[in-house]
């Protein structure tokens, strides 16, 4: 009898569970990344240290290198990428993130609109004005910094394309000297360069999609329930 209420309640607590909404991890540990720069396009990042991402295993220049990578192709500059869908019903969308970090610097873009920024030598409580390189092909220009932006959340109205493809961008620049230096290639064997952060997409979907898919769900259990029974006859 304990096996029969477990099974019969399996349908109804999964429904809530995905009820709930959806959730999309876009932390740098969650392997949905991928990276271009140093000569690679759109390659798969090396996950190094607790959550962060690089090119190069240890992220210095005597590390392995992944595929399609290469020091001589490397000038400073690199991206990491990651694309996540928002279905057309979701409501009450609503984004956050933590812990923004690079070797040297990096600015977020949500949908290319920046969102954060973080890096090394920024003091805690405070801002430093740096450098900070935005594309392949272009230069250093004028960037402040500022420990506030290595954190935000909100629900990124009129930034999130509902119903579509969205982009998270990390442009990272290594500069061997903080977010104060230019961009420039790896000056030693322990210059690194690597970029990590934490964050989510919450939303929920229209009410009566998951209806269904939760009537789907407990039509589902029943039918697994009512073919236990009839097995142990």
């Amino acid at each position: 009898m304990k096996r029969i209420v477990f099974l019969s309640l399996t349908p109804f607590l999964l429904f809530i569970a995905v009820a709930q909404g959806g959730v999309i991890d876009f932390s740098t540990n969650s392997g949905g990344w991928t990276f271009t720069g140093a000569g690679a396009t759109n390659a798969t990042p090396f996950i190094v240290g607790a959550n962060g991402i690089s090119f190069t295993d240890n992220t210095q220049r005597t590390g392995t290198l992944a595929p399609g990578a290469s020091l001589a192709a490397f000038d400073g500059f690199w991206t990491a990428n990651f694309s996540f869908f928002i279905p057309a019903d979701a409501t009450g969308l609503f984004g956050s993130f933590s812990g923004l970090f690079a070797d040297d610097r990096v600015v977020l873009l949500l949908n290319n609109v920046p969102i954060g920024a973080g890096g090394i030598r920024i003091p805690p409580g405070g801002s430093l004005d740096g450098f900070m390189r935005l594309t392949a092909s272009g230069a250093d220009e004028p960037w402040t910094f500022d420990s506030a932006d290595s954190a935000g959340s909100g629900n990124g109205a009129g930034i999130f394309i509902v119903g579509g493809m969205n982009t998270l961008t990390a442009v990272i620049n290594n500069s061997g000297d903080g977010v104060t230096g230019p961009t420039r290639t790896f000056l030693s064997d322990g210059d690194g360069t690597g970029f990590r952060v934490t964050g989510q997409v919450t939303f929920t979907p229209e009410p009566a999609t998951w209806t269904l898919l939760g009537a789907g769900l407990l039509i589902g259990g029943l039918r697994q329930l009512w073919r236990g029974a009839s097995l142990r006859r």
